[in-house]
């Protein structure tokens, strides 16, 4: 496996020493070249929504200059170790954005439902099973994530939680919520198995037979 280069491994000692310039001598010489290969290896996201990744490739460079450590220059090059992270981030904000689309496409339909039916002289239609009205009483998020803070402290497990009843099967979508989009794909695998059995332990004991 490839090691950082000397001036990588220079920019990185800079970073760590919390130079003023570092981040801007980090920017200069690999944010451009990262957004550009992010954007081709995930060309439909970038057709869906062209200013997500430029976001999410700033935030992957403000969260490595933040936690340098997180970067072993003995693993693998510091080019290499930024467009994954950022790739990883990606994944996981890109699966978040649908699922808000999701929620807001149900909201709508709702919307629209009762614009088109809410008139009728029965006044019975707002009691039918509308589609938010379906999310609420199924799954509705205030009551799920109320009872996972029972038996979670932490905000990521209470994430991971939600991602594995909702039957998320994408190792990236787990690793960027884990933070370790740096590893290589089989490390990032065994971690995330390991936080999802985990999780599912405590799902299975605590949360067994609730419906929501």
């Amino acid at each position: 496996m490839a090691q950082a280069t000397p001036d990588e491994i220079e920019l990185h000692k800079l970073i760590q020493s919390g130079d003023d310039l570092a981040f801007a001598k980090l920017c200069d010489m690999y944010l451009e070249p990262t957004i550009k290969k992010v954007r081709k290896f995930n060309w439909q996201i970038h057709l869906n929504d062209s200013s997500l990744i430029i976001e999410v490739v700033i935030d992957s460079f403000y969260g490595y200059f933040y936690n340098p450590n997180k970067f072993n220059p003995e693993k693998q090059t510091l080019e290499n170790f930024l467009m994954r992270d950022a790739e990883g981030n990606l994944k996981n904000a890109w699966a978040k954005k649908k699922r808000y689309q999701q929620k807001f496409e149900i909201i709508k339909n709702e919307v629209e439902f009762e614009e088109q039916f809410g008139n009728c002289e029965t006044g019975k239609i707002r009691n039918l099973n509308t589609p938010s009205q379906i999310m609420i009483d199924k799954e509705s998020d205030g009551i799920l994530n109320a009872e996972l803070k029972k038996h979670f402290n932490s905000e990521r497990d209470i994430e991971i939680a939600n991602l594995i009843l909702a039957r998320e099967r994408d190792t990236t979508v787990y690793a960027g919520i884990l933070e370790i989009t740096h590893l290589d794909f089989e490390e990032q695998q065994q971690e995330v198995k390991r936080n999802k059995d985990r999780i599912k332990k405590v799902l299975d004991r605590k949360i067994k037979g609730k419906h929501f």
